[in-house]
């Protein structure tokens, strides 16, 4: 790949959810990185969430496109979802990144996002598959206004509810020392973004792990009404 990949991952069952419906998992020599988060009664939005991690893990270092391991685990969660009756309707979000030479793969379905941090700015690299960021697109609501509706955690897409699924794939070009991170919506419905770039700002790029454990805090300090994971990329030069 030319470049090496640090990688540091979080989760968090936050101050409010007695479980963690949060998934994350990464192989970091293979520039891969996956974070779920699940929903459904009982412990069945751990267990979607817990499967697309695995099976995009297991995609991803087969040789399969990002396109093809997002259908392929949606499949499975499916028929899993309808083979036994305490997992029915369970379904999850997803995001996953993947470093190719100097090209960066990115997916989701969902509200869990991937951002991007570059030169002191943090960018946004996917768009929620929300209610409210229709509205957000029609011109019916601001950016700062779905920060704080009530109805923001309601989703148009998930792995797991119907046998297909309509997946976003992007792709970016690589930059040394890009950070990019993977998170749920326990992070960003604390956080909003001028807080999370404040806080990418605050550390260095040896001061990862610190960053991670601050964003952590941050969201819980804030509430912790969520789970909060996430996942850390750092492209490390050559």
């Amino acid at each position: 790949m030319g470049r090496s990949v640090q990688i540091i991952a979080r989760s968090h069952p936050g101050r409010v959810r007695p479980n963690n419906e949060d998934s994350i998992g990464f192989v970091a020599h293979e520039g891969i990185a996956v974070l779920a988060d699940g929903m459904g009664g009982l412990n069945a939005g751990e267990v979607a969430s817990r499967h697309a991690v695995d099976l995009m893990l297991q995609g991803l270092t087969a040789g399969l496109s990002m396109q093809q391991a997002v259908v392929d685990a949606n499949r499975t969660i499916y028929d899993l979802s309808r083979s036994d009756p305490e997992l029915h309707n369970m379904g999850t979000t997803l995001v996953a990144l993947r470093c190719v030479e100097d090209t960066l793969w990115l997916a989701n379905v969902g509200d869990s996002r991937i951002y991007r941090y570059r030169a002191s700015q943090l960018r946004q690299m996917t768009k929620d598959h929300s209610v409210v960021q229709q509205l957000v697109d029609g011109g019916v609501m601001s950016p700062a206004e779905a920060q704080v509706a009530p109805n923001r955690n309601i989703i148009t897409r998930a792995l797991g509810i119907e046998g297909e699924v309509e997946v976003d794939v992007l792709h970016d070009s690589i930059s040394d020392d890009d950070l990019y991170m993977l998170c749920s919506d326990g992070v960003t419905d604390m956080l909003a973004p001028e807080a999370l770039e404040a806080l990418f700002q605050a550390h260095s790029l040896e001061q990862a792990p610190l960053l991670v454990d601050a964003i952590v805090q941050a969201a819980n300090d804030a509430g912790g009404s969520d789970n909060i994971s996430l996942v850390l990329v750092h492209i490390v030069p050559a």
